[in-house]
Protein backbone atom coordinates (compact mmCIF):
# COMPACT_ATOMS: atom_id res chain seq x y z
CA UNK A 1 0.00 0.00 0.00
CA UNK A 2 1.45 3.59 -0.50
CA UNK A 3 1.71 5.50 2.19
CA UNK A 4 -0.15 9.03 1.65
CA UNK A 5 1.44 12.22 1.39
CA UNK A 6 1.59 14.31 4.52
CA UNK A 7 0.38 17.32 2.32
CA UNK A 8 -2.92 15.29 1.79
CA UNK A 9 -3.19 14.33 5.59
CA UNK A 10 -3.11 18.21 6.53
CA UNK A 11 -6.04 19.30 4.05
CA UNK A 12 -7.86 18.94 7.47
CA UNK A 13 -6.00 21.37 8.95
CA UNK A 14 -5.46 23.98 6.53
CA UNK A 15 -9.49 24.01 5.44
CA UNK A 16 -9.80 24.58 9.21
CA UNK A 17 -7.16 27.52 8.95
CA UNK A 18 -9.14 28.78 5.92
CA UNK A 19 -12.80 28.62 7.91
CA UNK A 20 -10.73 30.66 10.36
CA UNK A 21 -9.34 33.47 7.96
CA UNK A 22 -5.94 32.64 8.75
CA UNK A 23 -5.12 31.67 4.90
CA UNK A 24 -6.43 32.87 2.17
CA UNK A 25 -8.86 31.47 -0.77
CA UNK A 26 -5.50 31.34 -3.02
CA UNK A 27 -3.60 29.62 -0.18
CA UNK A 28 -6.36 26.95 -0.04
CA UNK A 29 -6.47 26.44 -3.67
CA UNK A 30 -2.87 26.06 -4.29
CA UNK A 31 -2.97 23.39 -1.19
CA UNK A 32 -6.04 21.61 -2.59
CA UNK A 33 -4.85 21.90 -6.60
CA UNK A 34 -1.40 20.23 -5.16
CA UNK A 35 -2.84 17.71 -3.29
CA UNK A 36 -5.10 16.66 -6.52
CA UNK A 37 -2.35 16.53 -8.88
CA UNK A 38 0.06 15.02 -6.66
CA UNK A 39 -2.80 12.08 -6.19
CA UNK A 40 -3.60 11.40 -9.92
CA UNK A 41 0.07 11.58 -10.53
CA UNK A 42 0.96 9.16 -7.72
CA UNK A 43 -1.70 6.77 -8.36
CA UNK A 44 -2.89 6.76 -4.83
CA UNK A 45 -6.54 6.01 -3.55
CA UNK A 46 -9.43 6.42 -6.08
CA UNK A 47 -11.36 7.70 -3.11
CA UNK A 48 -8.95 10.12 -2.11
CA UNK A 49 -8.36 11.56 -5.73
CA UNK A 50 -12.38 11.11 -5.81
CA UNK A 51 -12.87 13.74 -2.70
CA UNK A 52 -9.90 15.52 -3.47
CA UNK A 53 -11.56 16.25 -6.98
CA UNK A 54 -14.64 16.92 -5.83
CA UNK A 55 -13.08 19.64 -2.97
CA UNK A 56 -11.45 21.15 -6.35
CA UNK A 57 -14.52 21.90 -8.01
CA UNK A 58 -16.34 23.11 -5.25
CA UNK A 59 -13.33 25.75 -4.54
CA UNK A 60 -13.74 26.56 -8.32
CA UNK A 61 -17.02 27.10 -7.91
CA UNK A 62 -16.45 29.75 -4.73
CA UNK A 63 -13.34 31.12 -5.89
CA UNK A 64 -14.81 31.98 -10.12
CA UNK A 65 -11.84 34.07 -11.10
CA UNK A 66 -12.57 34.42 -14.50
CA UNK A 67 -16.10 34.00 -14.27
CA UNK A 68 -16.64 30.85 -15.97
CA UNK A 69 -18.81 28.69 -13.70
CA UNK A 70 -21.74 28.04 -14.94
CA UNK A 71 -22.87 27.45 -11.32
CA UNK A 72 -20.92 29.74 -8.92
CA UNK A 73 -21.23 29.52 -5.35
CA UNK A 74 -20.39 32.14 -2.62
CA UNK A 75 -17.96 32.12 -0.13
CA UNK A 76 -20.02 31.62 2.83
CA UNK A 77 -21.72 28.65 1.12
CA UNK A 78 -18.07 27.07 -0.08
CA UNK A 79 -17.41 27.31 3.54
CA UNK A 80 -21.05 26.01 4.92
CA UNK A 81 -19.77 23.11 2.00
CA UNK A 82 -16.20 22.76 4.22
CA UNK A 83 -18.07 22.34 7.84
CA UNK A 84 -20.85 20.09 6.83
CA UNK A 85 -19.26 17.67 3.98
CA UNK A 86 -15.46 17.95 4.03
CA UNK A 87 -14.74 18.55 8.01
CA UNK A 88 -17.82 17.03 9.76
CA UNK A 89 -17.35 13.91 11.29
CA UNK A 90 -20.22 11.91 10.92
CA UNK A 91 -20.26 12.93 7.36
CA UNK A 92 -19.44 9.80 4.53
CA UNK A 93 -16.80 12.08 2.52
CA UNK A 94 -14.94 13.19 5.83
CA UNK A 95 -15.04 8.76 7.03
CA UNK A 96 -13.64 7.81 4.12
CA UNK A 97 -11.34 10.75 3.93
CA UNK A 98 -9.76 9.96 7.31
CA UNK A 99 -10.00 6.09 6.96
CA UNK A 100 -7.82 6.49 3.53
CA UNK A 101 -5.20 8.92 5.26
Amino acid sequence: MMPILPEIKNLVEVSRQYLKDEITVHELNGWVQDCYAKSVVLGLDEQIQLILLEYKEMLGRAWDEWNLQENPISEQEFKKWIRDEFLDDTNEIYQKFKQAT
